[in-house]
């Protein structure tokens, strides 16, 4: 594993918000975000991908977030360490976009 690999992770999940023109500024938001994305590009088994396959990656990760942020709103007990459940919160990423992303031009991202 590369020693700069949470650096890489950062500026990967960056340039996807950017690219999907995301400012919520949530806290909660913005952690349950960072790690799902991570675990998208975390369990690719080549560690590449396509910027339409993390945006993809996204719109899955919002879908499951308006689910989480209701569950947590109603929950009646405290929740006391927030990541930890965020962590047990699996999406299942459809990792082969080959098919839907041939027509777009993209440069692969890797590292």
């Amino acid at each position: 594993m590369p020693a700069d690999l949470p650096e890489r992770l950062a500026v990967y999940s960056n340039l996807v918000l950017a690219a999907m023109s995301d400012e919520d500024d949530d806290p909660l938001w913005q952690r349950f975000y960072r790690i799902q994305i991570a675990s998208f590009f975390l369990s690719k088994k080549n560690l590449r991908f396509k910027l339409e396959e993390a945006c993809r990656a996204y719109r899955m990760i919002v879908n499951r977030w308006c689910d989480v942020k209701t569950d947590i709103e109603d929950c009646d007990i405290p929740i006391r360490n927030i990541d930890n459940l965020f962590k047990t919160i699996l999406i299942d990423y459809p990792y082969d976009c080959e098919e839907e992303c041939k027509a777009v031009s993209t440069v692969p991202v890797s590292f």
